[in-house]
């Protein structure tokens, strides 16, 4: 509650700053007045939104835009009041390490269920340190931080608020308007099973749009349904190297390049993939919400959103059963009692097998009870 402003900075291999977000906390908890100065993929921008105008500058198109903020609003996360809530433990989060440290600062590594990412947090406040190569402060930020900055000399200007006068819109505009439009499609092809279709749509999107990864990862869907594995692998390495440069590891996308390379009898491969997957979706058995970037993947049209609890646990289940081949005596009609010896079963396995994976056995391990029936 004390907590009003984030710093949020991230800097490349050779300690340059690519970028920089101030972000302060509404009384609520949800993001309030926000700037963000850097670069990410296909784009170099300074964006500044104090929640009256948002003020977008794409330094790499020499454009500068003007939205109400309903219509185009940039979020790091949205309710940071949640997320900081999700910190302090189970459900929201769960226990990787203790006392490992974060340069030279004391720091616990917890896994965040919901995103399924590691985050070093402070041991007396619990608020986060680093995600990945994100790192955190909470100091006031600089007066006027957040004001809207004059339009710069020579820019082509587009003011998309209403009541406006209407200006005319830059081809790439156009072009990336669009490129959301294909992107929408793709999902509900893919979730119709219309695989070429899909195929075309979100390679219609990553033209225009190369650092959209759900696009790269549900062409990757598209091409190993229909068996074409090569490519499918490709758009999958894609997305686990999109994230790798900010220190992060997609699990799902392990987990369908895996499988892809198990299609092609590339099996040593195919487990190093599973490795890093495996010990957090057996995980997920005890821990609930660690099925949700699973769920998502899965899911293209509504993104894992309507399942239930017991849904979330029999997918994962047939995940880890489609993998390894073992079941440990589960059932979706047995008891929780019977499930709680099938979970066990997963656990102990895993202690044996982890290090045939090329991984930890023991990173996501926990004694936490199955809370809910299988109906």
């Amino acid at each position: 509650k004390n907590v009003r402003y984030i710093h949020l900075t991230r800097r490349d291999e050779q300690g340059r700053l690519e970028d920089e977000r101030w972000i302060e906390i509404a009384p609520n908890g949800v993001q309030g007045r926000y700037r963000q100065e850097g670069k990410l993929p296909g784009h170099d921008m300074l964006v500044v939104d104090d929640r009256k105008t948002v003020f977008d500058y794409r330094r790499d198109k020499n454009t500068v835009i003007l939205w109400d903020p309903d219509q185009h609003w940039y979020t790091y996360i949205h309710n940071i009041g949640q997320f900081f809530k999700d910190l302090q433990g189970a459900p929201g989060s769960v226990l990787i390490r203790e006392n490992v440290g974060y340069k030279g600062r004391p720091a616990h590594l917890v896994r965040w269920l919901k995103l399924n990412q590691d985050i070093y947090i402070d041991p007396e406040t619990k608020l986060p340190i680093a995600i990945g190569k994100n790192e955190f402060s909470y100091e006031q930020p600089p007066k006027g931080i957040f004001e809207i900055p004059a339009i710069p000399d020579g820019v082509t200007f587009v003011d998309k608020r209403r009541g406006a006068t209407p200006t005319t819109q830059p081809a790439w505009m156009e072009k990336e308007q669009q490129a959301g439009k294909y992107f929408h499609a793709g999902r509900k092809a893919l979730g119709k099973s219309q695989y070429e279709e899909a195929v075309r749509l979100f390679g219609e999107t990553i033209e225009v749009q190369p650092g959209r990864n759900w696009a790269h990862f549900w062409l990757g869907r598209a091409y190993y349904e229909l068996g074409r594995y090569d490519e499918a692998i490709e758009r999958f390495t894609c997305v686990i190297d999109m994230f790798k440069k900010h220190g992060h590891v997609p699990e799902y996308a392990h987990l369908a390049r895996g499988m892809a390379y198990r299609k092609k009898g590339m099996e040593d491969k195919a487990k190093k993939d599973f490795g890093k997957a495996l010990g957090t979706m057996i995980g997920a058995l005890r821990n609930i919400k660690g099925t949700g970037m699973f769920d998502y993947a899965d899911d293209p049209v509504n993104r894992g959103k309507k399942l239930t609890k017991a849904e979330r646990f029999i997918k994962m289940i047939t995940r880890l059963r489609e993998i390894t081949g073992r079941n440990f005596g589960f059932g979706p009609d047995n008891t929780v009692e019977q499930n709680e010896k099938a979970v066990a079963g997963w656990e102990r396995w895993w202690l044996q097998h982890a290090e045939e994976y090329e991984a930890k056995p023991d990173k996501f391990q926990h004694d936490k009870p199955i809370d809910f029936k299988l109906e």
